[in-house]
């Protein structure tokens, strides 16, 4: 294999110089044991990243806490919210999560929720049978 002399730009890594490329080429196992470890730190970042988001959001309103919810995949929790309140986008959301979700099938507040309840929260009046 053909080392560039600029050496190479590897997502989530950075620039990887000629000098460490030959040394991967040298020990592959190493190589992939480093990567490895680096794919690791970034996912660790990502899950910290998700969970100071959806802190965030559980600060706020009806529909940021149904987000939050759906963020840490609390389907449940998410179902209970919308269940109890009266926001309908936050209902539309939980609603949606539980028809997707293999999980919505484990929770039992989601077959509390109907697309009836959500056309009453969104003010759509349903029409008479006939």
């Amino acid at each position: 294999m053909e080392i560039p002399p600029e050496g190479l730009e590897v997502c989530g890594i950075g620039h990887v110089t000629p000098k460490v490329l030959q040394r991967w080429l040298a020990d592959i196992v190493g190589a992939k044991a480093w990567v490895q470890a680096r794919e690791a730190e970034l996912e660790g970042r990502a899950d910290a990243g998700l969970v100071s988001v959806a802190a965030r959001l559980a600060a706020g309103g009806e529909r940021q806490q149904v987000a939050a919810r759906l963020l840490m995949s609390d389907v449940e929790g998410a179902a209970m919210l919308a269940e109890r309140g009266g926001d309908a986008m936050a209902y539309q959301m939980a609603l949606k999560a539980c028809g997707k979700s293999t999980a919505g099938g484990g929770a039992p507040s989601c077959a509390r929720l109907s697309g009836q309840r959500w056309a009453v929260l969104e003010g759509v009046r349903p029409v008479a049978p006939g």
